[in-house]
């Protein structure tokens, strides 16, 4: 078992691989219905924790129907805190050898070693030196170990194993079921929210009703920075659907939620400001809204704001021009370059600063870095970390990234930057002739 000491130092060196890993969300764990984020129960020893192993790739072993209804039980358990093991990328293996990462395997929900669970259920088959090295943990340590072969044990037998009696089972139902990052309009999920009649609105597409609309802001912290704005776009639709909140639905073709979402978030950042906007098919207080929406968001996200707006209201993407970050990162890199080129760019003294960004098709943008960047300033920091305020302007072919700016101009290599810069998106505003800026939620 690792000390405190030692979990903080691979939790750092786990996020620095995951952070250059080919998909950085599949070991995120805080899909929606997850539970063990808060290890509350864990840490003081009221409940057992609990190792749901299958060793295989992330999505394949989410297609398995007898994890997921094992873990909805597991999760609605007094007894028990179920964490989920699986196979990690050799990407990311590879990566962790480099990092001198310890742990074979560690867990997806608080990214805990394997060897420090109290009790294991294990999916054959396994390799000879995976199950050696589960059944040496068992024996050395007196846990509990159960082999579950799916050719011959059932998710019943499974749970009567760990002292789970069938009329106790019942109890995982009322848990909202776990739901990965690229489901939200599926027919599994429509049933489950009909099946649990949570959400009554969900059957008809608003008729008879003036829809009302609004603005929602959230921050995202943490692990979730490896989500895709793809999957943060399904994990969010999942949150509406699930929230009971009377959502609008669209009137043609595929039923789907009136939800529109702003500026896409890159994988690896921090935000504070995540806007989507939703049509509801009825009025509702903006604090009612909030305590529906907020019980049912993914681990990693806040609700910071929400707006009561105007149903035909400017769109978000026609809403912001202007984009504020916070960076942190090594104090040997050359922040103070940028922060020169900013200035010569207010005092309109900049050289042109072209700066190819590729695109798919083989296309190529070349950008006037003069054009992007609006602001950049020192904040502070320590010996070896440094925090940069840095303001970027978007347009029509005019939209790059920190880390893009950070390679090219201060010619440091991306994989460095993803390991080591933290980028948090802290502001999106509409800038208007003369620099005066709205900003779309209130600084």
């Amino acid at each position: 078992m690792f000390t405190a000491d030692q979990q903080n130092t691979a939790q750092v060196l786990l996020e620095r691989a995951v952070a250059v890993s080919l998909r950085p969300s599949q070991y995120v764990g805080w899909e929606i219905g997850t539970a063990a984020h808060d290890r509350g129960d864990s840490v003081s020893g009221s409940k057992q924790k609990l190792a749901l192993v299958w060793l295989m790739p992330y999505g394949m072993a989410m297609a398995d129907a007898a994890l997921g209804e094992l873990y909805d039980v597991l999760k609605g358990s007094a007894r028990y805190s179920p964490e989920r093991i699986f196979l990690r990328g050799e990407d990311l293996q590879e990566e962790l050898r480099h990092e001198n990462f310890g742990a074979a395997h560690f867990s997806l929900e608080n990214k805990l070693p394997a060897e420090d669970f109290d009790v294991y259920v294990i999916r054959l088959p396994l390799t000879e030196n995976d199950r050696a090295m589960f059944a040496g943990v068992a024996a050395a340590k007196n846990k509990t170990v159960i082999w579950m072969d799916p050719e011959r044990d059932t998710v019943r037998s499974v749970l009567g194993g760990l002292g789970i009696a069938s009329d106790q089972q019942v109890a995982g139902t009322s848990v909202i079921p776990l739901i990965a990052y690229s489901t939200a309009e599926s027919k599994k999920l429509r049933d489950t929210i009909l099946r649990r009649g949570e959400n009554p609105s969900y059957q008809s597409r608003a008729t008879g009703s003036y829809p009302c609309s609004y603005r929602v802001c959230l921050a995202r912290k943490g692990w979730a920075r490896f989500i895709s704005h793809l999957e943060q776009i399904q994990l969010l639709k999942n949150s509406l659907m699930l929230s009971g909140l009377p959502i609008f639905w669209s009137s043609s073709g595929q039923l789907r939620p009136r939800v529109s979402f702003g500026p896409a978030v890159s994988v690896g950042w921090c935000s504070e400001s995540e806007f989507f906007d939703v049509e509801l098919s009825q009025y509702l207080p903006v604090a009612a809204l909030a305590q529906a929406l907020m019980p049912s968001l993914p681990a990693g996200y806040q609700l910071v704001e929400i707006q009561k707006i105007p149903r035909h209201f400017p769109s978000l993407e026609e809403s912001v021009n202007w984009v504020e970050f916070n960076l942190e990162g090594p104090s040997d890199f050359n922040w103070q370059r940028l922060v020169d080129f900013s200035q010569a760019v207010t005092e309109r003294r900049a050289p042109e600063t072209p700066i190819r960004k590729e695109k798919k098709d083989n296309k190529v943008d070349i950008i006037d870095l003069r054009e992007v960047v609006a602001e950049c300033s020192l904040l502070g920091g320590s010996s070896d970390r440094v925090k940069v305020f840095l303001a970027l302007r978007l347009g029509p072919k005019k939209h790059l990234k920190p880390e893009k700016i950070i390679e090219v101009f201060l010619g440091i290599p991306s994989r460095l930057i993803a390991k080591e810069v933290r980028i948090t998106r802290t502001a999106l505003a509409l800038e208007f002739k003369g620099g005066h800026r709205r900003y779309l939620c209130q600084k």
